[in-house]
């Protein structure tokens, strides 16, 4: 009982701003020391947000993100219609005329991104509260191998306009 009290309180402690599961403790200024005692940098502080009714944008309009792939027309990937986005456009119809689509938390619905070595997608859906920082980008139901070899990627994501301009 007292092993878990301990671990509960290391991470709280911790300043992980992702909420990852515990792998460090703080240790000092700009340092963590892990809990087998080797040392580690601390993680690069968040930039700072303007705020735009719920959703954060960033200050530069351009930060580097993690962008991941999934694949629209999959109940197995969706929740609900697996071709309805969360804005309410048949987003397989969109991905079938040619238009790139994408998922984010951190802005509004019709906002414009530029991903780099992607291209321009308008965010027409969301994702899991979890992933408040990340980019999901649509891809068709059969391009599972595609987005499969997408993978996890950190990449710079630019706010090119937002519906309120």
């Amino acid at each position: 009982m007292a092993f878990g009290l301990i671990i509960g309180v290391v991470y709280l402690a911790t300043d992980d701003p992702y909420a990852n599961p515990v792998k460090s403790a703080h240790s000092g200024i700009g340092q963590h020391r892990n809990l087998t005692g080797s040392m580690a940098l601390q993680p690069e502080p968040l930039l700072t947000t303007e705020r735009s009714g719920r959703h954060s944008v960033p200050a530069d309009r351009s930060q580097l993100r993690e962008v991941t792939a999934y694949n629209v027309g999959d109940p197995a990937q969706n929740w609900g219609d697996p071709c309805q986005s969360a804005n309410g456009e048949n987003i397989c119809a969109a991905l079938d005329s040619g238009s790139k689509r994408c998922a984010a938390n951190f802005v509004p619905f019709g906002t414009v991104l530029r991903i780099a070595h992607y291209g321009i997608c308008t965010v027409t859906d969301r994702m899991n509260r979890r992933y408040a920082d990340r980019v999901d980008i649509a891809m068709k139901k059969n391009e599972k191998k595609k987005a499969l070899r997408f993978g996890l990627r950190r990449l710079q994501v630019t706010v090119v306009a937002t519906r309120d301009g």
